[in-house]
């Protein structure tokens, strides 16, 4: 009688692992797709449809700019004494920097137990 408890519960052990390893194999599975989508191939795609609505907006900003003959500037322009002195004293690399440092504190705040509070 125990040989035959003892393969009734090898038996069990065995289904048991059975479904133990399957259940592991569809999480490693799922985690490697799930890591390839939002690593990989989901931005590229949001890239691919922001460039396009960009290019978009842009053209037909330029196209009633162009019909109403209103002058688009595109960034600042300096001249004269103060682009000499905002070259000499690096200021617009400096503006440059902060902007950028500000973005990533901005970005970072929406990460969840990273970002500054």
């Amino acid at each position: 009688m125990g040989k035959f408890f003892g393969a009734i519960l090898s038996w069990w052990l065995g289904v048991a692992t059975r479904f133990m390893a399957f259940g592991a194999a569809h999480f490693a599975a799922a985690k490697i797709i799930m890591v390839t989508l939002f690593v990989i191939i989901l931005p590229i795609i949001i890239n691919n449809i922001l460039y396009d609505l960009m290019s978009y907006v842009f053209t037909a900003v330029t196209d009633f700019a162009g019909a109403h003959e209103i002058g688009l500037q595109t960034s600042v322009q300096f001249a004269g004494l103060a682009a000499y002195m905002l070259d000499a004293l690096g200021l617009i690399d400096a503006f440059a920097v902060i902007l950028s440092c500000m973005a990533i504190r901005f970005a970072m705040s929406w990460i969840p137990f990273v970002g500054p509070k």
